[in-house]
C-alpha cells in the first residue's frame, strides 16, 4: 500500500479566484504548512515563493493550503503526480523556483 503522499497548493489569500501560487508534495500537510509559513531562517531568502511567503506575513496575511491530489506510494510517484499538476497550471502564477532561475521543482521552504 505505502504511505499517503499528498500533492498541495499553497492558495494566495489576496486573490479571490484562489490562485494557486505553489504546488509541492509532502506526506504531512499540516507540518508542512507550517514550515512554509514559519520557515527557518536559513531558508528565508533566495526564493520567489519565500519572498510572497514574507510579503504576506508583513501584513499578517498567510496562505491556505489545497489538497490537490493523494497518492498511495512511494515520493517518487508523489513526485511525478506533483508535475503533472505543475505543468496543468498557469506558470505565470506559480512561484516554484528560485528568483534568478527556471521553474523547477523545490524552491520554497
Amino acid at each position: 500500500a505505502g504511505q499517503c503522499w499528498y500533492v498541495y497548493g499553497l492558495v494566495d489569500p489576496s486573490d479571490a479566484t484562489n490562485t494557486v501560487r505553489y504546488i509541492g508534495v509532502t506526506p504531512y500537510p499540516y507540518k508542512r504548512l507550517l514550515l512554509h509559513i514559519q520557515g527557518p531562517v536559513s531558508h528565508r531568502t533566495g526564493t520567489r515563493c519565500r519572498e510572497w511567503l514574507d510579503g504576506l506575513a508583513a501584513v499578517n496575511r498567510y496562505p491556505s493550503m489545497v489538497i490537490l491530489d493523494i497518492v498511495r506510494g512511494g515520493r517518487i510517484e508523489a513526485i511525478r503526480v506533483e508535475w503533472q499538476h505543475i505543468r496543468a497550471t498557469d506558470k505565470a502564477n506559480l512561484l516554484n523556483g528560485y528568483t534568478r532561475g527556471p521553474l523547477h521543482h523545490g524552491g520554497c521552504t
